[in-house]
């Protein structure tokens, strides 16, 4: 840096002014000099520290403007961004089907353009994870460990329109009050319907 290289030039010319030996035959003139040379430093230094605190006097070529940091950081914080949604793009497509024989693929939440459809679901506060054949875009459900609610991470998307039929032994109980589309009547799985 260009303070750096000064203090080294000081640096430079008081061991030059010490090895000196015309200097040396004039005391005087050279504590003098090294006297004015180290009082030189420490303002340097003082100046240094004051720009690193208050960040106004910056060193020539010491710092980045503040713009294009901003921008360096915004173009990380993106890269990171893109990574992660390429990541978890490849982990929803290494899943399987929601049930055997079934065309499609998951998509995530933001994705998805139908209402309602198969979903996985992930509470970061538990770590619970579950699927539900009831998951809509709009609602969320409930943590059956914390009863936290969370909106679907995934949702899938059939390739073609199918008709499911499904035993009536098959069905698990639902918990209407984990479903906030329950809780609104909006539902096709409400447990009043059921039972």
């Amino acid at each position: 840096s260009t303070w750096g290289n000064i203090l080294n030039t000081l640096l430079l010319i008081k061991m030059h002014i010490f090895s000196s030996r015309v200097i040396q035959q004039n005391i005087y003139q050279t504590c003098s000099l090294i006297n004015n040379l180290n009082h030189l430093q420490v303002n340097i230094f003082r100046l240094l520290s004051s720009a690193t605190k208050n960040k106004k006097a910056t060193p020539v070529g010491d710092q980045k403007s503040k713009d294009q940091k901003s921008k360096e950081q915004k173009s990380k914080e993106q890269k990171s961004k893109e990574q992660k949604k390429e990541s978890f793009l490849r982990y929803l497509a290494s899943l399987e089907a929601p049930m055997p024989g079934v065309e499609g693929r998951w998509v995530p939440r933001d994705d998805f353009t139908g209402e309602k459809g198969f979903g996985i679901f992930h509470c970061p506060s538990c770590k619970n994870g579950w699927y539900s054949a009831h998951a809509y875009k709009i609602y969320r459900q409930g943590c059956q460990k914390c009863e936290k609610m969370f909106f679907p991470i995934a949702l899938w998307v059939n390739k073609m329109k199918q008709t499911f039929i499904v035993k009536q032994d098959k069905i698990e109980p639902h918990r209407s009050d984990l479903c906030e589309a329950c809780q609104i009547k909006k539902c096709t799985r409400r447990n009043d319907d059921l039972f």
